[in-house]
């Protein structure tokens, strides 16, 4: 069920267990949206770990454009070291920003646009 479902159905069942003298019914329904709860909070993390990894690929875009215009033709290797970065992340970066036409592929290495 989604959360919203699960809340809503929770509190249902607490109350129905509650007129009727059901524990049972009523703890169910408290573990139900007690596990909406927990799911929101699941998915506010993911959304602020998505925009946290997002802001970092967006300044390490940032960082190896201003680096090319000042180094054009430079290869992975070159930008990773002078920019003191993994050279898988630069390669995967450099590959993407080509592919989406931020950057090209020069003879010698990459440079921008």
């Amino acid at each position: 069920m989604g959360e919203n479902t699960d809340r809503i159905s929770g509190r249902v069942k607490q109350a129905v267990g509650a007129l009727t003298g059901d524990r049972d019914l009523k703890d169910e329904g408290a573990r139900q949206e007690h596990k909406s709860e927990v799911k929101a909070g699941i998915d506010d993390a993911a959304e602020k770990a998505q925009a946290a990894a997002d802001d970092v690929t967006d300044k390490i875009d940032s960082a190896v454009i201003d680096y090319l215009a000042k180094h054009p033709g430079s290869t992975a290797d070159e930008v990773a070291h002078g920019l003191d970065l993994e050279r898988n992340t630069v390669s995967t970066r450099l590959t993407q920003m080509a592919q989406t036409g931020e950057i090209r592929k020069a003879e010698r290495g990459y440079e921008v646009k």
